[in-house]
């Protein structure tokens, strides 16, 4: 979908997201995908919750007499989900402020360009 919209310009809309100065999405449309990811977020980790509450119930309830089948490091396999989850979280804030940056440089050079001619 990203490449095809440039490739075929003419068979496809102009880009709404990333397409360029003054593309992107609308002050409200932001809010209400902020709001949906956040909701995802929140939904994700109640259900990861909620799993290893299961999961530590069943192991109470029905112990395992071989040693392959518990599950005695599911937190830290949680853990290393949220930890990992947090670092993309980081990356993808410091990537998104750095294109924000960029572009406001780059209207700074194009203006500063128009006033000198």
């Amino acid at each position: 979908m990203y490449g095809s919209i440039r490739w075929w310009r003419t068979q496809h809309p102009q880009p709404v997201i990333m397409g360029g100065a003054g593309s992107g999405l609308e002050p409200t449309m932001r809010k209400v995908f902020w709001f949906w990811f956040l909701n995802l977020v929140i939904l994700m980790i109640f259900l990861i919750r909620e799993r290893y509450a299961l999961e530590a119930m069943r192991e109470k309830c029905i112990p395992r007499t071989r040693s392959g089948g518990s599950m005695k490091n599911l937190g830290s396999v949680f853990a290393a989900y949220m930890i990992g989850w947090g670092i993309f979280f980081v990356y993808f804030i410091t990537v998104a402020r750095r294109t924000s940056a960029l572009r406001e440089e780059i209207e700074r050079l194009k203006n500063s360009l128009n006033r000198s001619k």
